[in-house]
């Protein structure tokens, strides 16, 4: 596959019809360390481990004789390959399958559908990528609870700007936004003993930025866990997330950005921020970033484990 300049340039950015017929060439990757470079990240040594998840709905391909095979695709790869493909690229690559013909029966087509996308993710972005087909309605794993019950502990940062009556003016992101909270020498020491023992679990439905591509708008919504000595005020994180809103950047970027401010401010001993965006055309992505692996959720970057959104996923 050519991963040139020129396919580049015809790709993003421009009107580009959906392929008809299988064309991996169409794919196009980014270079993370564009963005990680102004955050003060390398790529050799980064303060997170983590997985890019996305989940197409709309996938299919035909038999041989022109039955369509419909189905639901989830992949997943890790964050510290040096790529992430980029998402119109990824949606048009996924469309040109839609006619094209992989086999006498539903279950070659899927058997085949798999192993050329795996092999063209991974060559593509220069590390194991996971691919894994759903063709029934999608079922929690039996040891899982549906994604909004284990979420449900998650202080949401609305209930919060309302009470206190919030204004918001600045939506350009800056890390002078995040305050650390001082109001915690008026504790109790049960209260400061259980913040530092059990950490603080924090989410925003308000998460927004734009494409860098496109300039159209993705929304999300972000969870926060972290466990440390200092606290950020709930005030100024639902500042600093609302200051996204003007942002220009993947979704791998803004998820990154968040978990280097918070990884700043609070030097914690431990730290996780995953962003689950809205769909649209058809996909979703679901970035997270945990500064130990045994931190993340082990469904959600199993792809083998169908994973329950939120209503608007």
């Amino acid at each position: 596959m050519n991963y040139n300049t020129n396919n580049i340039d015809k790709v993003l950015g421009q009107r580009v019809d959906s392929p008809t017929t299988y064309t991996p060439e169409i794919l196009v990757r980014e270079e993370r360390q564009r963005n990680r470079t102004y955050l003060g990240l390398q790529n050799e040594s980064l303060p997170f481990v983590g997985y890019d998840i996305w989940n197409g709905y709309e996938c299919s391909a035909v038999t041989d004789s022109g039955l369509p095979v419909s189905c639901v695709a989830k992949v997943v790869y890790s964050a510290t390959n040096p790529y992430i493909v980029e998402s119109k690229s990824m949606k048009l690559y996924w469309n040109s399958f839609n006619m094209e013909p992989m086999g006498k029966t539903a279950k070659d087509v899927l058997k085949k559908l798999k192993t050329t996308t795996e092999k063209d993710l991974s060559a593509l972005l220069e590390t194991d990528v996971k691919v894994e087909l759903y063709t029934q309605q999608l079922q929690a794993p039996a040891h899982a609870e549906p994604l909004y019950n284990m979420y449900s502990n998650y202080t949401v940062l609305e209930e919060i700007a309302e009470a206190k009556k919030m204004s918001f003016t600045v939506f350009n992101e800056s890390a002078d936004l995040l305050k650390i909270d001082h109001s915690e020498d008026a504790m109790t020491v049960t209260e400061y003993w259980n913040n530092k023992t059990n950490g603080q679990r924090l989410m925003s439905t308000l998460l927004r930025s734009n494409c860098k591509i496109t300039k159209q708008p993705d929304s999300g919504d972000i969870f926060i866990y972290y466990k440390g000595d200092k606290t950020v005020t709930e005030v100024s994180l639902l500042e600093w997330i609302v200051s996204f809103r003007n942002e220009c950047h993947f979704h791998e970027e803004i998820c990154e950005a968040a978990y280097k401010r918070l990884w700043d401010i609070l030097q914690p001993k431990e730290l996780v921020v995953s962003c689950f965006y809205a769909r649209r055309g058809g996909w979703d992505i679901v970035p997270t970033r945990a500064s130990s692996k045994k931190l993340l959720d082990k469904d959600l970057i199993n792809p083998k484990s169908p994973y329950f959104k939120f209503p608007r996923q």
